[in-house]
């Protein structure tokens, strides 16, 4: 990984925290891991790894639900001794990205590919800024939204021509540029009119 990521393991069970961060760690050694026995999603993290029950109070859904406001990017995993399907279902409409129960080892490898496959698109999605998927999208957008307001701002300092966008070789990508030209163009004759 170029950059490293971070992942919160949040349960009140000690034992069960202390395990899956070893278990995170032996597998994927360059995450960084921060454990709380409280319900506290306080930071800024990649992944998350949340119990349902502490003491006694199911709270996993909130938690998914607060995290997904947050962190629309993340990934979260719920985690606990005990999952019924109504909290699996609460769990789902939360954004939740899987569900392992702690006594099945089947679920515990199935959560390992779930962060596998996690990891290796963002590692994948940061090291070409790919326009492909929803990161990518985000910052194709971004980029284009930034350069946008330093042509507006380099139009109202009286320039005549802002520069042209950069060319991609991304369908997407043509399709956002072709669009920021037309907007660009309309600028251009918006600006002539304006002046004569």
């Amino acid at each position: 990984m170029a950059t490293s990521l971070r992942a919160l393991v949040v349960d009140d069970d000690p034992d069960a925290s202390a395990w899956l961060a070893y278990m995170l760690n032996e597998r994927f050694p360059d995450l960084e891991i921060v454990t709380r026995e409280v319900p506290d999603l306080s930071g800024t993290f990649d992944l998350y790894f949340i119990d349902n029950d502490f003491h006694g109070k199911s709270l996993s859904a909130q938690l998914a639900t607060a995290i997904r406001a947050a962190n629309p990017l993340a990934m979260i995993v719920a985690f606990s001794a005990r999952l019924d399907n109504q909290t699996l279902k609460l769990l789902v409409n939360a954004g939740c990205d899987g569900a392992c129960e702690k006594s099945q080892p089947e679920d515990v490898q199935q959560m390992m590919g779930i962060v596998a496959a996690y990891l290796s698109r963002r590692s994948s999605e940061t090291q070409e800024q790919s326009s492909r998927g929803l990161m990518g999208a985000m910052y194709s957008i971004r980029n284009l939204l930034r350069e946008w307001n330093r042509r507006l701002d380099v139009n109202r300092s009286g320039a005549t021509e802002p520069t042209p966008l950069p060319r991609t070789s991304s369908p997407g990508q043509r399709v956002e540029t072709k669009r920021a030209e037309q907007l660009q163009s309309d600028l251009i004759t918006s600006n002539t009119v304006k002046s004569h």
